[in-house]
């Protein structure tokens, strides 16, 4: 439905009727109800009751983003498998991965999110899951962070042009959360197999403190959109190229992305990254041959 109506309704009236509709939601289910209890294809979740993205998704289909989960599940994620999640949200990629590797480092730094995470992983009855609650940064601070309402999975850092109508438009609150560097939480030696990123236009600042993370890691799939890098990260394509390039040789755009691609090799990241600007956004796989 969200798509359809973001081809007929300009950006503005779409995000009113995403208020609109999310307000009902609301309404509907009732006011003390912090969050749903849904049945997905890979165990129960808990999502929160305003969430008109996620949460709404997975209340009706019993999944998000499968096409993206199954990739990742056949092909990074065996019984070996070490696995660190930058932007975890409620665990709809988390709790099916850690069904099926080793081991779960999942990072998320929105505290009420990470409620309903931490409830996830109990609920699923997973032990091989350790969580913290912060921001991945270039710094250890304490930072001013959106909690929205209505799409939770688009919380963010305060930065760049952060009072963007796309980013405001359901007057998210902002808390004080806090930020540090993965190489200092995690340790710079530690050596996943996979990392997945997605947190909403702080990748620089995160990529930035997680070099010794970055070496030791085999694959990094990243979501990359052009106004995270330009409104709120505030970094050229080439720039952004630059923080990658030290660590993988090659990359990939994901499957399900409707475009004649190949291989990427890392003189060709700036290329890939205007690219997937010039497409609106997509993920993204840096790997090491």
């Amino acid at each position: 439905m969200l798509r359809t109506l973001s081809r007929l309704l300009p950006e503005r009236g779409l995000l009113t009727l995403v208020s609109i509709l999310a307000e009902l939601r609301a309404a509907i289910i009732g006011s003390n109800a912090c969050a749903i209890l849904t049945e997905t294809r890979h165990g129960m979740l808990l999502v929160p009751s305003r969430d008109f993205f996620v949460g709404r998704q997975l209340c009706f289909k019993g999944s998000y983003c499968c096409d993206m989960l199954d990739f990742l599940l056949r092909r990074y994620c065996s019984q070996s498998s070490e696995v660190l999640i930058v932007g975890a949200h409620v665990g709809t990629l988390l709790v099916p991965i850690a069904k099926q590797v080793k081991r779960v480092v999942g990072i998320e730094a929105n505290p009420d999110i990470f409620g309903l995470l931490k409830r996830n992983v109990i609920l699923n009855n997973l032990y091989n899951v350790l969580l913290k609650n912060l921001a991945a940064g270039d710094r250890d601070a304490t930072v001013e962070f959106m909690a929205s309402s209505y799409n939770s999975g688009g919380s963010k850092v305060k930065m760049g042009h952060w009072n963007d109508r796309r980013y405001a438009y359901d007057q998210p609150k902002t808390i004080n959360v806090e930020m540090k560097p993965l190489d200092i939480e995690l340790g710079c030696s530690t050596a996943f197999d996979l990392v997945i990123m997605d947190i909403e236009g702080a990748e620089t600042a995160a990529l930035r403190g997680m070099s010794g993370l970055l070496t030791a890691a085999r694959t990094l799939v990243i979501e990359i959109l052009p106004h995270h890098l330009n409104r709120l990260a505030q970094v050229t394509e080439g720039e952004f190229a630059a923080l990658l390039a030290p660590y993988f040789d090659a990359a990939v755009f994901c499957p399900g992305l409707k475009v004649a691609s190949g291989v990427f090799e890392k003189s060709r990241f700036e290329e890939l990254i205007r690219e997937c600007c010039r497409l609106g956004g997509t993920d993204v796989v840096f790997y090491k041959n």
